[in-house]
């Protein structure tokens, strides 16, 4: 009898011993409050990752096979999540990961209509961290990670749309919206900043401009509703080309989303952005109810 037992609780016991005794990877919720989520194969220099953590903030970064097993509720223990610039990448490889599960992350910032902070931007800022890159991870950062409570967003599009025709689908960012990016024409040099946000003050023209190469991806078309230019390779011609507020001309390249960011008008003063948040949206939504409630009572 001892022996059947015996043989029977090891059988039964055969699977923990499994469990304790192989490795498994899996995501974790954030390991404070004060944690950023980089997407590793997105900063193999370790630019993004040195930033954040210069700005006090605890950095996670996570391979590709770590970030599959993030779930949504895991995203949005984030005070910011970051998809940085590999040093110029052309081609998409670096954020297969973040594609692949794109609708839990963009779903842990808010979605489209959010006003958490996001930024888009559409250049190599790491590659070029000595001509004023440097300024715009720094103000990217503060920028996205800049409400307490709410998880930001920051994607660098790095090299990877450089040489592809006008409005090449962007599916990484296409759960807010439809954009669509070009390569401005190949390299452009001429930056100029149409919107603001506190955040964001150590920006100027001069250090996004003159790069050798300052915009490698614009937009030729975002949601408009949801995003509005930051910055614009001024007096590029082609598809996307605007008329903006302070007098200038040119294609959007770096977007941005959020309470707080300004339009820049004619006489260099700021136009507050109208964005509705979630609070303001239910109560709107509820407000349309009781008007149809009431419109249907009186047809009755």
């Amino acid at each position: 009898m001892k022996t059947k037992y015996g043989f029977l609780l090891a059988l039964i016991n055969a699977p923990l011993l499994v469990l304790l005794t192989t490795s498994i990877t899996l995501a974790a919720p954030a390991p404070d409050a004060n944690s950023v989520l980089i997407l590793g194969p997105t900063d193999t220099p370790g630019a993004f990752a040195a930033e954040a953590a210069a700005q006090g903030f605890t950095t996670v970064v996570a391979s590709a096979a770590e970030w599959a097993t993030y779930t949504e509720a895991d995203f949005a223990t984030f005070r910011a999540i970051l998809l940085g610039d590999p040093h110029c990448r052309v081609g998409t490889a670096a954020i297969a990961a973040a594609e692949a599960n794109r609708a839990l992350w963009s779903a842990a910032v808010g979605g489209p209509a959010s006003d958490n902070p996001k930024l888009i931007v559409g250049t190599d800022e790491e590659f070029h961290k000595s001509q004023g890159g440097a300024q715009l991870i720094t103000s990217g950062i503060e920028f996205v990670t800049s409400s307490a409570g709410e998880t930001g967003l920051y994607v660098s599009l790095s090299c990877y749309y450089n040489g592809t025709a006008d409005n090449t689908p962007v599916p990484v960012l296409d759960e807010f919206g439809t954009f669509g990016a070009g390569a401005a024409g190949g390299c452009f040099n001429d930056s100029h900043i149409v919107a603001s946000h506190p955040a964001l003050d150590g920006l100027t023209d001069d250090s996004l401009s003159n790069w050798g190469c300052s915009v490698h991806n614009v937009f030729n078309t975002y949601p408009a509703a949801n995003f509005i230019p930051l910055a614009i390779a001024e007096d590029a011609p082609g598809a996307g080309s605007m008329d903006f507020p302070d007098g200038s001309t040119g294609i959007p390249y770096i977007l941005a989303s959020g309470e707080g960011v300004f339009v820049i008008g004619e006489r260099g003063e700021t136009i507050p952005v109208p964005i509705l948040s979630g609070w303001a949206l239910l109560a709107l939504a509820a407000m349309l109810g009781l008007l149809g409630m009431v419109g249907i009572r009186r047809l009755q």
